[in-house]
């Protein structure tokens, strides 16, 4: 019987073979997709996490570093490097603009988790820059202070969140890169299952078939390769260390970074354990993190310290563990982010910090400081105006300022005040304010007004400062004042009532007086006068002399050129004349003529006296003689009076010079003595530690040996042992500068020394006086010191400290652009010279003679009182001694002081010609 195929079973097989063709197709078509889908998840790792993560580390690491220079610049004081430091702020940001920039270019292919971030990074950005500008504007206005504490308030709460949420951003795509890994892995296994699968059909459908599916097999393969190649090149060029360890804690593989940091090479990095790459203090927390992985299934991130070749860092790392398609754990992929550099960002932060908090400290001493809100309520009181007000902080938070009113000063005071405020200007006065026990104090007032984005005072700060001994001080001048006012009314009611006395003293002295006008007409006369002459006064007034003397005219020639001369020169004369009087007796007589004025100052006339030559010369000379001693002691009353107060001016200048050196001995002292003290610690510590290096040899344990010498190196102890006792020197010399300004303060001002003679040593008190001058002289003149051996003086010291003062000071006032000053000594006899000379501008011939005058001076109005040589030449004078000046135009000035050694040589001489 012959086998045939019948036509329906050629139609099953051919069914058949078409379903088998279909269903292997349908494999390979799923192994495809899950391949193409593999590709495009390698492509999502290689080309979008990999632009992101270092995008995103780059501006965390702009950020940083921004942070770190805003806080240099608060606390430069130098103004270059200031500019200097916000120049390279500025750079930065604009560096971090362009990496957000570029960030925000692929925000398509961002998962929302990573948008979010962003635009949170983005908003706290906005805050951020408003106010790091606000601060850079401060610090340009000189106002630290203000810069200080926004920084600490606003700004560095706001960049920490800006790093925080970086942070978060590139940990999300370190995440979303392992994940995408694992699920790469995942689909991996599947697709090869399904390669399988689909090789089985193909051998049972035929060869020609298998030909075709190995054929797209290897090519899905090499594919899959190169994603994988993808994959390691990503792995290979992240700027983090990256390893991957197996289940026995043996090193597969590590990224160049790693092995660059380690300096392992390549092909030595498998097999290799923890022991043989990390410390042994380290390789106990990394296994425990390793198991910690895989025991969990998740990925363990710690914080903790590394060390590779000898330098120890901080690192943020990762320990993910890897499944292969059976789900079986093949190893850890371990991830470490060096954060050193922030670390060490944080802890300045925290020293600025400090820093702050150590200037607020020092303010609130002496400031009394308060913040209020936009409705004057207090939100911020320091223990000093706590103080002062006598109300507790809980008290005044939420209060306003009106608790303190006076009531000494009116509605328009404070609505001037509130206006100058709201329109956001800084106030500044004096406010009267009464305490919680009822009592007034005074405040000198500054308020600052802070603007929102509209303009608008959000809040105002306060620093005031105590003025109430000050204000005590005007109201007792005020009162001073008023006495004087009313001592000068009474003076001037005695001065009316001795103008009357005066007229009538006129009528009855027996000396004869008249008055004449500027044409030479007589106003009037006295009793004696027409008793003198024999002639009536209404005979004579409104007449000229050639009534007087009808048949004199010589006489009267003489009398009316004396007038033309006295009119042409003003002021008073004398002059003797022989005239004749009544019964035709010539009589010699002394005629005493002055000008006198109406209250323009313009020259009204002439008044005269005769004294009767003949019976009164006598008394003439000696009344002209009482004159001139009550002028000359008028003269010295007044010379003594402003060298008074010129001598009560320097006392208080030095009383506040001697508090001032008294107030910084104090802690000068203690700083001295503690630096002695820490000094001697410092090399009790060395001499420590050189003990403990005696014995290093002897340390078996080479792991723990390594540690020291690494400790060693790392703190760099040869280093530190030669910076420290250079520092220490340095210090101790500051130290020692400090003192000697200080005495030189004491020793200047000698507010404890009396009115006494003493002995002392002149060139000691130039340089005194030198030290205190010094910053007025230094950007103007070089000062060059001539000293001979001289002896001590008998002298008053501080008297004469004043003089140098006066004489330096007044030598670099003559200095226009840059000069010389030179201070010479010398000794002659009994007596030792001071000589002080310049090279500025000189001294006119005809103000040379009257540079000593009180009250001259060349300098323009408001800049001398012409008091300081006149008072110099005064206490000179009472030494015994005498100053000698000599002077060139454009040449310079040289004054040269002479004194005796001993006063009571001077008073010797004084004695024998007394």
């Amino acid at each position: 019987m012959k086998t045939t195929i019948s036509r329906r079973q050629l139609q099953q097989l051919t069914l058949g073979f078409v379903f088998v063709l279909t269903l292997m197709a349908a494999i390979v078509g799923v192994a495809i997709f899950g391949l193409d889908l593999l590709s495009q998840d390698l492509k999502k790792i290689v080309v979008g996490h990999s632009v992101h993560n270092k995008l995103a580390s780059e501006m965390r690491q702009l950020s940083r570093e921004r942070a770190t220079l805003l806080g240099r610049i608060v606390l430069e004081n130098d103004p270059f490097a200031r500019d200097d430091l916000t120049q390279q702020f500025t750079n930065l940001g604009r560096r971090f603009g362009t990496a957000r920039t570029q960030l925000r270019a692929s925000n398509e292919v961002l998962v929302k988790a990573e948008q979010d971030l962003l635009k949170k990074q983005q908003l706290l950005v906005v805050q951020l820059l408003p106010m790091q500008m606000r601060v850079l504007d401060l610090m340009v206005e000189e106002r630290s202070d203000e810069a200080a504490n926004l920084l600490l308030r606003e700004v560095i709460p706001l960049q920490e969140q800006v790093i925080e949420t970086l942070r978060q951003f590139v940990e999300f795509q370190e995440g979303q890169t392992v994940a995408t890994a694992q699920h790469a892995q995942q689909t991996k296994a599947r697709v090869n299952l399904l390669l399988l699968l689909s090789g089985a059909l193909a051998l049972l459908v035929g060869g020609g078939i298998a030909v075709v599916v190995s054929q797209r097999i290897r090519l899905l393969i090499g594919s899959i390769g190169q994603r994988e190649h993808e994959s390691r090149t990503l792995l290979e060029n992240i700027p983090a260390l990256v390893w991957f360890k197996d289940r026995q804690e043996n090193f597969i593989w590590a990224n160049p970074t790693f092995l660059q940091a380690a300096d392992i090479e390549p092909d030595k990095i498998t097999a290799l354990q923890d022991a043989a790459v990390w410390l042994a203090s380290e390789v106990a927390q990394l296994k425990s993190d390793d198991q910690a992985a895989i025991q969990s299934g998740k990925t363990v991130r710690l914080e903790k310290t590394l060390t590779l070749r000898g330098q120890a860092g901080r690192y943020e790392t990762s320990h993910t563990p890897v499944y292969d398609q059976t789900g079986q754990c093949v190893g850890v992929l371990c991830v470490a982010h060096d954060v050193s550099e922030q670390r060490r960002i944080e802890l300045e932060s925290r020293a600025m910090l400090r820093e702050l908090e150590f200037q607020k400290f020092a303010m609130d001493q002496h400031a009394i400081v308060s913040i209020a809100d936009a409705l004057g309520r207090i939100t911020y009181a320091n223990e000093k105006f706590c103080e002062v007000s006598g109300y507790s902080r809980e008290t005044l938070i939420h209060e306003n300022h009106s608790l303190l009113k006076s009531g000494k000063h009116t509605d328009a005071f404070y609505a001037d005040m509130w206006l100058t405020l709201t329109s956001g200007k800084v106030w500044k006065g004096e406010v009267c304010n009464r305490n919680k026990h009822g009592d007034l104090f005074w405040v000198g007032t500054t308020i600052v007004p802070f603007l929102d984005d509209n303009g608008l005072p959000y809040q105002y700060i306060s620093i005031r400062t105590d003025i109430t001994q000050l204000k005590n001080a005007e109201a007792a001048l005020q009162h001073g004042k008023e006495e004087l006012e009313r001592l000068v009314a009474v003076r001037t009611s005695e001065l009316n009532e001795q103008l009357h006395f005066t007229t009538e003293l006129m009528e009855v002295l027996p000396t004869p007086l008249f008055f004449k006008d500027i044409a030479g007409n007589y106003l009037g006369v006295n009793k004696a006068w027409e008793d003198y002459f024999g002639i009536p006064r209404e005979a004579i007034i409104g007449k000229s002399l050639e009534v007087l003397y009808p048949h004199a005219q010589a006489v009267s020639a003489v009398h009316r050129a004396k007038d033309q001369e006295l009119w042409h020169r003003l002021g008073a004369q004398s002059y003797e004349i022989s005239i004749p009087i009544a019964g035709g007796e010539v009589r010699d007589a002394l005629y005493y003529k002055a000008t006198f004025t109406k209250a323009d100052g313009s020259v009204a006339g002439l008044v005269g006296s005769i004294v009767d030559f003949t019976e009164r010369k006598q008394a003439e000379v000696e009344l002209k003689q009482r004159y001139e001693e009550v002028r000359m002691l008028n003269d010295q009353l007044n010379e003594a009076q402003n060298q008074l107060m010129q001598s009560e001016k320097m006392a208080s200048v030095g009383q506040l010079a001697a508090g001032v050196a008294h107030e910084i001995n104090n802690p000068v002292g203690y700083v001295y003595s503690n630096l002695g003290t820490l000094e001697k610690y410092v090399q009790d510590l060395f001499g420590l530690i050189a003990t403990y290096e005696k014995i290093e040899p002897a340390i078996a344990d080479e792991t723990l040996l390594a540690q020291v010498r690494a400790a060693k190196e790392s703190v760099e102890l040869n280093f530190l042992r030669d910076d420290v006792h250079a520092l220490m020197g340095e210090t101790r010399e500051g130290i020692i500068r400090v003192k000697k300004i200080v005495q030189d303060l004491k020793d200047f001002s000698r507010i404890d020394a009396t009115d006494e003679w003493h002995w002392a040593d002149l060139q000691k008190g130039i340089d005194s006086t030198l030290n205190i001058v010094w910053n007025e002289l230094k950007y103007k003149a070089e000062v060059k010191k001539e000293y001979a051996d001289i002896p001590e003086v008998e002298c008053r010291v501080s008297q004469l400290n004043q003089v140098f003062m006066n004489l330096l000071v007044n030598a670099g006032h003559a200095i226009e652009d840059k000069g010389v000053i030179t201070v010479r000594t010398g000794l002659e006899g009994d007596q030792v010279w001071v000589e002080i000379m310049d090279s500025g501008k000189g001294i006119s011939p005809e103000n040379l003679t009257r540079i000593f005058d009180p009250f001259f001076t060349t300098k323009p109005i408001g800049q001398g009182t012409g008091l300081g040589l006149s008072l110099s030449y005064g206490i000179v004078q009472k030494h015994g001694g005498r100053i000698e000046v000599q002077s060139k135009l454009g040449k310079g000035t040289a004054f040269k002081v002479w004194l005796p050694i001993s006063q009571r040589d001077l008073a010797d001489v004084e004695t024998a010609h007394g």
